[in-house]
């Protein structure tokens, strides 16, 4: 009998150490996210400055000096007007005036 209370107390022990390890986990989480330098989380940039980075358009952001030299002409061409048409796609998208209709949700049943 005293083995059943003795397995019961470590049991107990173990569960409320587990406990501390955790709420401590999470409050230290929670103090680093509140109060933690929001430079940390983004490699050194600020939000204002994430935020005036996606205002430029793509084709500024990426010229011809990018693309290698041993592309032909036409291939250069083909490939700015791709960006482009994509930025334009892009800019489409991000600023339709209501979200894409939903069709249908798959349900899976039985599982």
């Amino acid at each position: 009998m005293s083995a059943w209370i003795i397995g019961l107390g470590v049991a107990a022990g173990y569960l409320v150490n587990k406990n501390q390890m955790v709420v401590s986990r999470i409050d230290n989480a929670v103090a680093h996210y509140s109060g933690g330098d929001e430079r940390e989380s983004t490699g050194g940039s600020s939000s204002v400055e994430i935020d005036k980075a996606k205002l430029i358009p793509l084709n500024h952001a990426i010229g011809c000096d990018d693309i290698n030299n041993l592309i032909s002409g036409g291939d250069v061409k083909k490939i700015e007007s791709a960006m482009t048409s994509n930025a334009a796609e892009v800019r489409a998208y991000d600023s339709a005036a209501s979200p894409p209709e939903i069709i249908g949700v798959m349900l899976q049943v039985g599982v």
